[in-house]
Protein backbone atom coordinates (compact mmCIF):
# COMPACT_ATOMS: atom_id res chain seq x y z
CA UNK A 1 0.00 0.00 0.00
CA UNK A 2 1.36 3.08 -0.91
CA UNK A 3 1.49 6.15 2.41
CA UNK A 4 2.46 9.12 0.02
CA UNK A 5 2.45 10.21 -3.98
CA UNK A 6 5.11 9.72 -5.56
CA UNK A 7 6.39 13.43 -7.51
CA UNK A 8 8.16 12.13 -10.62
CA UNK A 9 8.25 14.93 -13.41
CA UNK A 10 5.73 13.55 -16.51
CA UNK A 11 6.66 16.30 -18.98
CA UNK A 12 7.13 20.04 -19.16
CA UNK A 13 4.94 21.53 -21.53
CA UNK A 14 5.23 25.31 -23.31
CA UNK A 15 2.28 26.90 -25.20
CA UNK A 16 4.09 27.90 -28.95
CA UNK A 17 2.42 29.94 -30.99
CA UNK A 18 4.18 28.53 -33.90
CA UNK A 19 4.80 24.97 -33.86
CA UNK A 20 7.19 24.28 -36.64
CA UNK A 21 9.42 27.14 -35.31
CA UNK A 22 9.24 25.56 -31.64
CA UNK A 23 9.77 22.17 -32.93
CA UNK A 24 13.08 22.88 -34.90
CA UNK A 25 14.24 24.96 -32.69
CA UNK A 26 13.93 22.11 -29.89
CA UNK A 27 15.18 19.11 -32.37
CA UNK A 28 17.99 20.33 -34.55
CA UNK A 29 19.50 22.52 -31.54
CA UNK A 30 18.85 20.25 -28.53
CA UNK A 31 18.22 16.63 -30.38
CA UNK A 32 14.64 15.84 -28.79
CA UNK A 33 12.69 13.10 -31.11
CA UNK A 34 9.28 13.30 -32.04
CA UNK A 35 7.25 10.68 -30.35
CA UNK A 36 3.71 11.74 -30.68
CA UNK A 37 1.89 14.60 -32.43
CA UNK A 38 -1.98 14.68 -31.92
CA UNK A 39 -5.11 16.93 -32.51
CA UNK A 40 -6.89 17.25 -29.15
CA UNK A 41 -10.83 18.46 -28.67
CA UNK A 42 -13.77 17.49 -26.91
CA UNK A 43 -15.50 17.25 -23.87
CA UNK A 44 -12.49 15.76 -21.68
CA UNK A 45 -9.78 18.18 -23.18
CA UNK A 46 -12.33 20.93 -22.51
CA UNK A 47 -12.95 19.84 -19.23
CA UNK A 48 -9.34 19.26 -17.80
CA UNK A 49 -8.23 22.46 -19.46
CA UNK A 50 -11.63 24.31 -18.01
CA UNK A 51 -12.81 25.73 -21.17
CA UNK A 52 -15.50 24.71 -23.50
CA UNK A 53 -14.93 23.90 -27.25
CA UNK A 54 -11.16 24.17 -27.22
CA UNK A 55 -8.85 22.45 -29.68
CA UNK A 56 -4.80 21.81 -28.84
CA UNK A 57 -2.42 20.47 -31.08
CA UNK A 58 0.08 18.81 -28.76
CA UNK A 59 3.84 17.69 -30.47
CA UNK A 60 5.46 14.88 -27.40
CA UNK A 61 9.56 14.91 -27.41
CA UNK A 62 12.00 12.38 -25.64
CA UNK A 63 15.33 13.45 -25.12
CA UNK A 64 18.31 10.78 -24.91
CA UNK A 65 16.89 9.94 -20.92
CA UNK A 66 13.55 9.42 -22.31
CA UNK A 67 12.29 12.52 -20.63
CA UNK A 68 9.69 14.77 -22.07
CA UNK A 69 8.85 18.12 -23.88
CA UNK A 70 5.13 18.88 -24.85
CA UNK A 71 4.54 21.59 -27.02
CA UNK A 72 1.15 22.56 -26.80
CA UNK A 73 -0.42 24.59 -29.69
CA UNK A 74 -4.21 26.19 -29.19
CA UNK A 75 -5.40 27.40 -33.28
CA UNK A 76 -8.18 29.67 -31.89
CA UNK A 77 -6.55 31.63 -29.75
CA UNK A 78 -5.01 34.72 -30.50
CA UNK A 79 -1.88 35.29 -31.81
CA UNK A 80 0.46 37.33 -29.13
CA UNK A 81 3.17 39.44 -29.21
CA UNK A 82 6.38 37.95 -27.66
CA UNK A 83 6.16 39.59 -23.89
CA UNK A 84 9.40 40.10 -21.86
CA UNK A 85 9.65 37.59 -18.32
CA UNK A 86 12.50 38.06 -16.05
CA UNK A 87 13.82 34.92 -14.27
CA UNK A 88 12.67 35.84 -10.63
CA UNK A 89 8.98 36.30 -11.62
CA UNK A 90 6.46 34.05 -9.76
CA UNK A 91 5.88 30.96 -11.51
CA UNK A 92 8.05 28.56 -12.95
CA UNK A 93 11.31 30.82 -14.13
CA UNK A 94 13.07 28.13 -16.67
CA UNK A 95 13.92 24.93 -18.17
CA UNK A 96 17.46 23.81 -17.66
CA UNK A 97 19.19 21.43 -20.39
CA UNK A 98 22.27 19.44 -19.61
CA UNK A 99 23.92 19.53 -23.08
CA UNK A 100 27.16 18.01 -24.27
CA UNK A 101 29.12 21.09 -26.34
CA UNK A 102 27.86 24.32 -24.70
CA UNK A 103 30.54 26.19 -26.93
CA UNK A 104 29.29 25.13 -30.00
CA UNK A 105 25.47 25.36 -29.50
CA UNK A 106 26.34 28.78 -28.01
CA UNK A 107 27.67 29.95 -31.60
CA UNK A 108 24.58 27.96 -33.51
CA UNK A 109 22.17 29.87 -31.60
CA UNK A 110 23.99 33.46 -31.57
CA UNK A 111 24.36 32.89 -35.10
CA UNK A 112 20.36 32.15 -35.46
CA UNK A 113 19.63 35.35 -33.23
CA UNK A 114 18.90 33.86 -29.85
CA UNK A 115 19.23 36.31 -27.11
CA UNK A 116 21.42 35.33 -24.69
CA UNK A 117 21.52 36.91 -20.62
CA UNK A 118 25.27 36.48 -20.47
CA UNK A 119 28.26 34.78 -22.70
CA UNK A 120 28.77 31.28 -20.64
CA UNK A 121 30.67 31.21 -17.12
CA UNK A 122 31.93 28.63 -15.31
CA UNK A 123 30.09 28.00 -12.02
CA UNK A 124 32.32 28.20 -8.75
CA UNK A 125 34.11 25.31 -8.46
CA UNK A 126 34.37 24.69 -11.77
CA UNK A 127 32.19 21.91 -12.44
CA UNK A 128 30.11 23.08 -15.27
CA UNK A 129 29.55 25.95 -17.74
CA UNK A 130 26.26 28.01 -17.81
CA UNK A 131 24.33 30.06 -19.56
CA UNK A 132 20.85 31.39 -20.02
CA UNK A 133 19.09 32.35 -23.60
CA UNK A 134 15.42 32.42 -24.40
CA UNK A 135 14.19 30.09 -27.32
CA UNK A 136 12.66 32.01 -30.55
CA UNK A 137 9.62 32.67 -28.11
CA UNK A 138 10.98 33.70 -24.93
CA UNK A 139 10.95 31.15 -22.76
CA UNK A 140 14.17 31.24 -20.57
CA UNK A 141 16.64 28.46 -20.91
CA UNK A 142 19.33 27.58 -18.73
CA UNK A 143 22.44 25.31 -20.43
CA UNK A 144 24.72 23.50 -18.57
CA UNK A 145 27.77 21.18 -19.31
CA UNK A 146 28.82 18.93 -16.96
CA UNK A 147 32.71 18.87 -17.05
Amino acid sequence: MKNKATGNIRHIGIVVQDMDLMTNFYTDTFGFKSNLLQNESGPFISTILGHENIKVTTHKFLDEKGQCLELLFFPDKPKMNKHRKDLFNLGIAHMALTVSDIDSIYDKLVSQGISFISPIQYAPGNKVKVVFCEDPEGNYLELVEEL
